[in-house]
């Protein structure tokens, strides 16, 4: 009897319930089905393994044959370039676009080329080729051998040759005056105006290398052609005028107009000195163009 009673409870206590049962059986089937699709996984890519390397491998070597058949095509037209242009001697500041792209140049680098002629621009030496972007070193070895460049003056016979003796007041002086200068043609003539015009004025002849295309040897043939009258320059008023300037960049003009609502009117260039954001050397440009009132 006491057998009996101690098995009676004991398979009470360890048996299950037919919906814990279920519920066993149900977590049973799940686990062996997650185990068997993980080998089936596994299986599937072994068995397929060979097939898929020799396909990688062959899809690389197509990769290889065309990295190296870009790059012979690339070599073939370079020869062809060398091949079809033929040498000869020019004047890079008359060059046509046609001479260019007989020189081997494309239409884009000879554009870049003409336009920076048109502008004003001028090739005074064989190295100054150097000084475009558009001309590689290659295509500088190429070429330099066979540049010629000519007195721009006595090359045109329809232009009146231009005195030694001419001078000229920079700040007052138009377009068509400036042209009179040696060195300077219609395009560069522009530049300098529109640049006087954005200063207000030159208060230093040493100012036109602010210019763009003006080197130190066009500057120092200009400078007996020139004069400066100082009183003809634009100021600007310190405390009323937005500070629109070459020297001055907008975001420390603005700094300045905001110091300026804030403190009061500038009374002189030192009160200028307390806006931090601008520096002595910019001061010392500016000076010049300032009037406090």
């Amino acid at each position: 009897m006491l057998f009996k009673k101690i098995h009676r409870l004991v398979r009470s206590y360890f048996s299950l319930t037919t919906r814990e049962r279920r519920g066993a059986e149900l977590l049973m089937a799940m686990i062996l089905l997650f185990i068997g699709s993980i080998l089936a996984q596994r299986f599937y890519h072994h068995s397929h393994q060979p097939e898929f390397e020799p396909l990688l491998i062959e899809q690389l070597d197509l990769l290889e044959w065309k990295a190296d058949s870009a790059n012979r095509v690339t070599d073939m037209k370079q020869q062809n370039t060398a091949v079809q242009s033929k040498l000869f001697a020019f004047d890079p500041n008359t060059a046509s676009m046609d001479q260019w792209k007989a020189l081997g140049l494309s239409e884009k680098q000879s554009a870049a080329i003409l336009r920076f002629v048109e502008k004003g621009g001028r090739f005074r030496k064989v190295e100054d080729l150097r000084r475009m972007y558009v001309i590689g070193q290659n295509d500088y070895n190429r070429l330099a051998p066979y540049v010629s460049i000519k007195n721009f003056e006595s090359s045109n016979a329809s232009v009146t040759p231009k005195s030694n003796h001419l001078i000229l007041e920079l700040n007052s002086a138009d377009t068509t005056a400036l042209c009179k200068l040696k060195g300077i043609g219609a395009g560069r003539a522009r530049m300098i105006v529109r640049y006087r015009e954005s200063l207000g004025g030159f208060v230093s002849l040493s100012q036109l290398l602010e210019v763009y295309t003006i080197d130190s040897s066009l500057y120092a043939d200009l400078l007996p052609q020139l004069t400066l009258d100082p009183n003809l320059v634009r100021q600007l008023l310190v405390n009323s005028d937005s500070l629109n300037h070459p020297y001055l960049n907008q975001k420390i003009a603005k700094v300045v107009v905001n110091y300026r609502k804030q403190h009061g009117p500038f009374q002189s260039i030192d009160d200028l000195r307390r806006v931090k954001a601008i520096d002595s050397p910019t001061l010392e440009r500016l000076a010049p163009y300032l009037r406090f009132e």
